[in-house]
Parts: structure tokens; sequence; C-alpha cells
């Protein structure tokens, strides 16, 4: 049976192999108001989380071919001077890149994550595969597993079009029955083809054709099926500044215990602006994206009309400093059961670089959610975290 130090070994003999790595510790400490889930949270407003998060990053280049493999637990400790409870989150990643002939190149991408959750820290809301914001389970205590496999390709057809291929499968969910009560677990194969023109001098213009499937096993087993169509329009500006305008239409059904086979036709429309520029006072970017498109709920299973918009702003002083803003905006429409569902998400972090192996970065989340023109909360979710955190890093080559 060969494992992975075997792998590794032999990797590590090949000649001509360049290898790089990182290292680095995480050591975070959070400030909140009280839950539900508290020691004794009647008795004191605010309450404090620890985290240790190590990571290792290995990169592989072998001319053609590059290959990543990290490695990244959590190490969650929920208020640690009352009571000591560890909570940890496995996670790692692995990429591989390989550029057959000029012409062809292929990415192979696997992540994979299992343990205990951490929605409390306002940290894991946004998805990391469509990066929108999603709904909050209604328990904490959730053991969870996640998977993400994908094959890509893309062909050069000519100098001025490219087609590009990319079939994927997700998994995310609660391990339990219990916890697939809460977070039923999502089984999805997804896959899409496009093809992107350049039309003008800085212009490009892509088609794409995506479809899926998607079963959830939770209260119930749910299927859900999707056919979209979009198109894409993109201008690259003077400078580093982009803007990309996309309209499409999605076809869904679904399909459970309960409900016969029924399909329902969702619209999109997405602008994206994207600004990058050099100061005298440093480096700022900005990124604003606003839309109207299908939302695949992960907690109810199913799909509805969504309104979303967002901003980010990151300011870089000399390298060492470096201020970010986000901001992200969500209602639910044309729906008569989730319609008017609301959430917002912020974040503010400040990041000081004070040695090139050490930086300290502090910030707070907030969220706020509303349904129906109400505001709710699930009892154990805060409403703000604050947080500051010590990162000791290192970097180098074999």
């Amino acid at each position: 049976m060969i494992n992975f130090s075997t792998i590794l070994c032999f990797i590590l003999s090949v000649d001509g192999v360049r290898i790089n790595y990182e290292l680095s510790l995480r050591t975070e400490a959070r400030v909140r108001p009280t839950t539900s889930l508290d020691v004794d949270e009647a008795s004191r407003p605010i309450a404090g989380d620890a985290l240790l998060q190590p990571s290792g990053l290995l990169r592989f280049d072998f001319g053609r071919v590059q290959l990543n493999l990290s490695y990244h637990p959590q190490l969650i400790m929920p208020e640690p001077y009352a009571r000591f409870h560890l909570d940890v989150q496995h996670q790692a990643d692995g990429g591989l890149q390989w550029r057959v002939v000029p012409k062809l190149s292929l990415r192979i991408t696997q992540t994979a994550a299992y343990g205990a959750s951490d929605f409390r820290s306002l940290n894991s809301l946004l998805s990391s595969q469509t990066n929108r914001l999603e709904p909050i389970p209604l328990q904490n205590h959730l053991t969870y597993e996640s998977s993400y496999t994908a094959l890509a390709s893309d062909i050069t057809l000519t100098p001025h079009l490219v087609l590009n291929a990319l079939a994927d499968y997700f998994i995310f969910g609660g391990v339990t029955r219990q916890d697939q009560q809460s977070l039923p677990l999502q089984n999805t194969p997804h896959g899409e083809i496009s093809i992107r023109a350049a039309v003008a001098p800085q212009q490009h213009f892509s088609q794409r054709i995506a479809g899926g499937e998607s079963e959830f096993t939770g209260l119930q087993k749910t299927k859900l099926y999707w056919i979209q169509d979009e198109a894409r329009w993109e201008k690259q500006f003077s400078g580093n500044t982009q803007l990309k305008l996309s309209a499409g239409v999605q076809g869904s059904s679904t399909k459970n215990d309960h409900l016969p086979l029924h399909w329902q036709v969702f619209p999109s429309l997405q602008s994206e602006f994207n600004s990058s520029s050099h100061t005298p006072y440093g480096n700022v970017s900005l990124k604003l994206l606003a839309q109207v498109s299908p939302f695949l709920d992960r907690i109810v299973a199913v799909f509805y009309e969504r309104v979303e918009a967002s901003a980010i702003l990151s300011w870089e002083v000399k390298r060492k400093l470096n201020f970010s803003l986000q901001g992200f905006w969500s209602v639910a429409i044309f729906n008569s059961v989730y319609g008017g569902q609301q959430l917002d998400f912020g974040q503010s972090t400040v990041t000081y670089m004070f040695h090139r192996n050490f930086n300290l970065d502090f910030g707070v989340r907030s969220l706020w959610e509303r349904s129906k023109g109400e505001s709710y909360r699930t009892a154990w979710i805060p409403q703000w975290v604050g947080f500051a955190a010590l990162t000791v890093h290192s970097e180098g080559r074999f």
C-alpha cells in the first residue's frame, strides 16, 4: 500500500523539481455578546473564545506541472476561562495544474473539511464555492463534512477564442441524522461549458451553459435539478479597472416526498466592477457587485430569487499596514414563504506586519437578519464578534 510519505519521498527524489513551503500559526482571541450556549450567560453580557490555527503548504513545480498541498486545522476553544472544551476542524486542500500542450491545460482541485462547526464566530457565513452569504443553521453544535472535487480544462482554439469545461462534485452538510435536521447533507454533481471570445481590444464576450443536480438528506429527501444559460461581457479599461455585465436564465425543478416534480424559471442579472490603483498614500482596490439571481438555500433545500449587493475596499499602506472593509446585503424576493428574508454582513479588519514573519490583525464582524419585516435571531448567534490575532509565518524552499 502506497501512503502519502512514500509519494512525498518519491517527489523529493526527482531531479529538477522546485519545492517551496509555507508554515504559519495563527492565534486568535474573540469577544462577543453572550448567547444561549454560554456558561452563565445571564450574569455576563460579554463572552470570549480562542482559536489556534496551524497551517502548512507545499508547492511543487515540475515545469509544466504544478502541485499544491496544504493542511490547516482549526482548534476552537469556546470560553476557555470558564471551562476547557476543544472543538476541532480538519481542513485540507490540494490542486494540480498541468499544461499538457501550449493550447491545452488541465486543473484538478480537491478540498475537504470535517469536524465541529464554527458558525458562532461569524467567520464561515460566506460560501467558499460561491462567495455568497449563507443562512444560519438553527443550532451550533454540529459535526459537518465538506468536500469539493473539480476537473477543469482550458482549450485555446484560436488566439481570440478559448473553450472552458468544468465538472465538479460538492458535498456539504451534517454528519449524523441529528446534525442533518439543521444542516441537510447536500450532494451536488455539476458541469458547465463556456466559450470566451475577444471581440475587441480589451473586450471579451462569453457564453456559458451549466447544469446539475442536488440531493438533500435532512428532515426529508429532496432532489433539485437545474440548467442555466448565461452571457457575459467584460471590458478592461485603462489601468487596473474592469467591468463585467452578465444576463441569463435558469430553469429548475424540485421533487420530494410531499411535492410532485415541478419547474420554475429564474432570470439573472449581474454587474461587477473591479479597480485598483497606486497612489502616493498606498495601493487601493475596490470591488463592487450587484445581482439578481437564483439562490440555492442549503438549509431548506429550495431555490428562490435573491437581490444581492456587496462591496470590498482594501487600502495597503507601505506594505506593512492594510485596512479592509467588507459589506454584504441580500434579500429574497418573489417567494411567498421566504420573500423578505434579509441577511446583512459586515467586516472591518486592520492588519499590521511589524516583521516579515509576524503580523497582527484585529477587527469586528457583524450580522443582521430580518424576515418579512421583523428582526429575528437564532438564540446562539451573536450580533457581532470582535477579534485580534497574531500570526507567525515562515517560507522557504528545499
